[in-house]
Parts: structure tokens; C-alpha cells; sequence
């Protein structure tokens, strides 16, 4: 294949088009929560030692990536590549939406987070701790995948 014909076949294809766009929109909303994370993090626990130690706690993520790639399989089997990518934005999405919501609307959840001894503020650590987890682990075994996988006709 020449180089013009090569060119002509990467700008008509809409899924090599698309997903770097979506792997660097998938970057930019991780930094934006995960900010926002470490800063309630630090919020939450006042000693200087406590808050590193609970975010080292929660960025293993061996456990989770392996079961999402063991599930994975499923996804581009049953899926095209291109909707098993965007799975993940999603997950970030579901649980940035619980983060933030708890974040800025924690008072009508405080009778409710009672009743298992938490507050607002640490229920939203723990879901932006979740986040962090699962969307990393999405991204390991849904995206990088299905980038690599680009290349093939």
C-alpha cells in the first residue's frame, strides 16, 4: 500500500479516528477525579502520615485487573473491539458520578451513611478509591487491548 492510499485508509476510518480520542478524554476526566480525590483524601485524614498510607492501600490493582481480564475475553468476543473500549470511559463516568455527588451533595446521604458509621466526606474517599480501582483496571484489560488490536484489519 502507498503512502497516499495509507493515509486515505487512517483519516476514513472512524475507529482509528476515535480512539485516541477517547483514550485521551479517558486521561483527562482520570487527573480531574483523581485531583479532586487525593485532595478530600487529605481533607479526611489530618495526619501526614495517614493519607499516603490509605492511597497506597488502594493503588494495588492486581486483583481486580486480572478478574477484569479474565472477563475481558468476553467483552471482544461478544462485542465489537470498538464497544468493548468504551466500556471504559464508563466506569470512570458511574463512579466519578457517585464521587462527586457525595462530594457536593452529602447532606441528604448522611442519615443513610449513619446507619454504617461513615460520613459524606469518607464514603466519597472510598467511592473515589473504587474509581480509581476499577478504572484503572478497565483500562488495563478493555482499552490498552483494544489499541493494540487497532492495527489489525
Amino acid at each position: 500500500m502507498g503512502t497516499m492510499k495509507s493515509l486515505k485508509s487512517l483519516v476514513s476510518s472512524s475507529y482509528i479516528r476515535d480512539l485516541p480520542m477517547l483514550g485521551v478524554a479517558y486521561r483527562i476526566s482520570i487527573n480531574l477525579v483523581e485531583v479532586a480525590w487525593k485532595s478530600e483524601c487529605k481533607s479526611q485524614f489530618l495526619d501526614r502520615n495517614e493519607c499516603p498510607s490509605f492511597v497506597g492501600d488502594f493503588s494495588t490493582t492486581g486483583i481486580p485487573t486480572f478478574t477484569m481480564m479474565l472477563l475481558s475475553q468476553y467483552a471482544f468476543i461478544k462485542c465489537e473491539r470498538g464497544v468493548a473500549a468504551k466500556i471504559t470511559p464508563t466506569v470512570p463516568l458511574v463512579t466519578g458520578v457517585g464521587f462527586s455527588s457525595l462530594i457536593l451533595l452529602g447532606d441528604p446521604f448522611i442519615l443513610t451513611l449513619a446507619k454504617f458509621g461513615m460520613i459524606p466526606l469518607l464514603a466519597a474517599i472510598y467511592v473515589g478509591a473504587m474509581q480509581n480501582v476499577f478504572s484503572k483496571s478497565a483500562k488495563y484489560s478493555l482499552l490498552t487491548p483494544a489499541r493494540k488490536w487497532r492495527i489489525l484489519p
